[in-house]
């Protein structure tokens, strides 16, 4: 692993700061994530990707696809809200 690498934040999504939060997928990749060489932060909430409070998020594939679809739509009607503003 390169230098650079080890000094990213990394955090698992999860519904909740606390060790006991999660699903036990959750817990289990908390577990293997605090044995790794990684500048490992714990677990996060949704919140804290938009807060630069992590380089990388790690979560399986359902939970990511529907923060991503909720950014995307986000990103959609903050466009809108623009171009109603300078159309005005």
């Amino acid at each position: 692993m390169s230098a650079a690498c080890s000094h990213r934040r990394v955090g698992i999504i999860s519904n909740g700061e606390e060790a006991s939060k999660g699903t036990e997928l959750t817990r289990a990749a908390d577990r293997s994530l605090r044995q790794m060489p990684l500048n490992y932060v714990g677990y996060i909430e949704g919140r804290d990707i938009n807060a630069g409070n992590v380089d990388i998020a790690v979560t399986d594939g359902f939970t990511g696809n529907a923060i991503l679809k909720s950014l995307e739509g986000l990103g959609s009607f903050v466009q809108f809200l623009l171009r109603q503003i300078v159309r005005a």
